[in-house]
């Protein structure tokens, strides 16, 4: 639990304040030093939906209340997953976001998935699996990518609908875009889930998070379908009239400017570089 917590927190990703404790005991323990209501969700690696198993329990007042549904919780684990280890309890303040949505953002890897590591993002919460409404995609992402694959996903509707339930959409996005860099960066990471993932116009919130490592085969970048920016080739350059330029591969995010460019190119030169007549960069090669 604490190095999910840290590898959150190492990729500036919003966690729910989130103590652990080994035992029962000191999961009352910690509930008194919290003060007010909280949530209690049994912490096993062999546990993926702990709803499932009965290992979530809500809005417990007072740590009696934590005691008794934390001793209640073993008894029905060790019942339903007799295989599982159950190494402590989360332990959380109850937070309230009415407007709030329940999203899941993670990755997956494993023999499903041959093109190497893929995101998902969709509808979260205890009935994910029954929903279906997961889409995914093959990091690297940007802000566009990030935004086409939360759009192919039916919550998506929902989160756009702002019926009084307004949603930061950006926050969301660099959340992808966030989990995406530890895809790049972490060749160990195999599986990760965050769920349920809050979104409202605060921003966006993880509520429970969800890590799986395994010894990394080669570098991290050699495992992706599609290899991320070369930030190694970027190089700065000065101008013998004492300007100073990075010279640089070209993104994705260019091509506004690249238009623009070429919109103020004379035509001819625009037909001698792109064999095409139109007034624009062409978006495929050859132009059609």
């Amino acid at each position: 639990m604490q190095s999910t917590r840290a590898l959150l927190a190492a990729y500036q990703i919003p966690l729910v304040n989130t103590r652990f404790a080994a035992t029962a005991e000191e999961a009352a323990q910690v509930a008194n030093e919290l003060g007010g209501p909280v949530a209690l969700k049994i912490f096993s690696p062999q546990i993926a939906n702990r709803a499932d198993v009965g290992g979530v329990a809500l809005a417990l007042e007072g740590p009696q209340q934590v005691l008794d549904a934390a001793i209640q919780m073993l008894r029905r684990v060790r019942n339903l997953a007799p295989d599982a280890v159950i190494q402590g309890f989360a332990v959380q303040p109850m937070l309230s976001r009415r407007d709030a949505y329940e999203i899941a953002i993670g990755v997956r890897t494993g023999r499903d998935f041959k093109a190497g590591p893929v995101l998902f993002f969709g509808h979260g919460g205890t009935e994910t699996q029954v929903i279906q409404d997961l889409a995914y995609a093959l990091p690297p992402l940007n802000m566009k990518l990030a935004r086409e694959l939360m759009s192919r996903t039916r919550v998506y509707s929902k989160l756009c609908a702002n019926r009084g339930r307004a949603v930061d959409l950006d926050a969301l996005a660099m959340i992808l875009l966030k989990v995406s860099q530890m895809v790049i960066d972490l060749g160990e990471l195999t599986e990760l889930d965050i769920n349920p993932l809050w979104a409202s116009a605060e921003g966006a919130l993880a509520l429970s998070a969800r890590i799986r490592i395994a010894p990394a085969s080669g570098p991290a970048t050699e495992r992706l379908a599609i290899r991320p920016y070369p930030k190694e080739l970027e190089q700065p350059v000065q101008l013998a009239d004492g300007r100073a330029l990075l010279l640089r591969p070209i993104l994705p995010e260019d091509e506004p400017a690249l238009q623009a460019l070429v919109g103020r190119m004379p035509a001819e030169d625009v037909r001698w570089r792109f064999s095409s007549r139109s007034g624009s960069c062409p978006a495929t090669w050859p132009p059609g």
